[in-house]
């Protein structure tokens, strides 16, 4: 865990300790949504250069059982 500059640490704690705790408490994260998020913005970044970004991840969905199944 970073610590704060200063000795702030308990600080730092305090702020996010609803954080840790609903963590704690529910194990949830936001990584599916993250990952889903990265497999989007590669799909966008090697659809430049195409007039219309949708047709290209459009036509790469079949490759990619993220986007399919989204889709």
């Amino acid at each position: 865990m970073p610590t704060a500059v200063g000795g702030q640490s308990g600080e730092v704690l305090k702020r996010h300790l609803l954080n840790l705790l609903t963590y704690v408490l529910y194990w949830i994260t936001n990584a599916a949504a993250k990952g889903l998020n990265s497999v989007i913005q590669a799909l966008k970044d090697a659809a430049r250069g195409f007039r219309n970004y949708r047709s290209r991840i459009l036509s790469s969905a079949g490759s990619s059982p993220v986007i399919s199944a989204v889709s």
